[in-house]
């Protein structure tokens, strides 16, 4: 038990020491941290970026087993959007409606809590690749429906796959941006 505690902190520190080497960030931005994904619950890390002004929250793709069953979890449910033009109602992919879900009730307070210590010049931020992509577009739409502290939240999913309605895409334009590469299948596949 004690080996596997170890290999799983092990794991948490190589990766918070990547965000470090590649971002430029300090140890002391990585606010939260959850590098192991598991069923219908995506790995991801939130981060306090000085340069941005931004408490950014990252989830992460399709790279471990677990992930590609939430990935695979594909049967849709019914899900909604709030916008000024009022309620959008559709259809999201399931697992990763699940996931959003689940970080909803993970990260919500600790993102209020980031927001209210650095002040309210900073903004919130939802970045995804591939399945953390379409996680992160569902969370966002859930986060601005909490109240005024996420109101202004923004979301990039990059390789964002086909998880929702037209109508709900249609609904979230305002405050999600997709980046898809032309080549890749991900994002253009479809049931």
């Amino acid at each position: 038990m004690l080996y596997c505690r170890g290999l799983k902190f092990k794991r948490a520190e190589a990766q918070a020491r990547a965000w470090i080497d590649t971002t430029g960030i300090r140890a002391e931005h990585i606010l939260v941290q959850q590098s192991t994904a598991g069923l219908l619950r995506p790995a991801y890390v939130v981060i306090r970026d000085e340069s941005l002004k931004a408490i950014v929250l990252c989830i992460r793709g399709t790279q471990s087993m677990k992930d590609l069953f939430t990935s695979l979890t594909g049967a849709t449910k019914p899900h909604h959007v709030l916008t000024e033009q009022g309620l959008i109602l559709g259809y999201s992919h399931l697992g990763m409606l699940a996931g959003a879900r689940w970080l909803l009730r993970q990260v919500a307070p600790q993102l209020k809590a980031a927001l209210a210590a650095a002040g309210p010049d900073y903004c919130l931020r939802i970045v995804g690749h591939s399945m953390g992509g379409g996680t992160a577009v569902m969370l966002t739409m859930m986060l601005r429906d909490l109240g005024p502290e996420f109101a202004e939240a923004r979301c990039v999913a990059i390789a964002c796959p086909a998880c929702m309605t037209l109508q709900l895409a249609q609904g979230c334009t305002s405050f999600v941006t997709t980046i898809i590469n032309g080549t890749d299948i991900v994002p253009t596949f479809s049931s």
